[in-house]
């Protein structure tokens, strides 16, 4: 316990309250602060970020986190967008080709009751 008028409750144990009116609501908690009393941490060194880690991040590290999943889901999207349109212009195209060799068929009548 660091600080004046921290509040621990009964039962609360390997806890830590850090600042003046700091309130430890449970055990294995470490506390800056209360309910209505916010502090930030700063300072923080850089955790390992793995799927097996339980390190805490900093800002520094969420920031890039989260520009790299925008730059990619943006570039993702883009492509995905791009192979779309070029889909649709390769059948605009095929469409325009049938159309032109239909249009140089002359038509036969059927007859079912003709012989083949």
């Amino acid at each position: 316990i660091l600080g004046n008028n921290v509040s621990i409750g009964s039962g609360i144990n390997n806890s830590v309250g850090l600042g003046n009116g700091s309130t430890v609501s449970s055990s294995n908690e470490v506390s800056v602060g209360s309910a209505t009393l916010k502090r930030k941490i700063t300072n923080v060194a850089d955790g390992e970020v793995s799927a097996t880690s339980t390190d805490a991040v900093n800002g520094r590290q969420l920031y890039k986190a989260m520009q790299n999943s925008s730059s990619t889901g943006i570039e993702n999207l883009r492509n995905e967008v791009n192979e779309k349109i070029d889909n649709v212009k390769d059948e605009v195209n095929h469409v325009g080709s049938l159309s032109a060799a239909l249009a140089g068929l002359h038509p036969m009548q059927y007859d079912p009751k003709a012989p083949a």
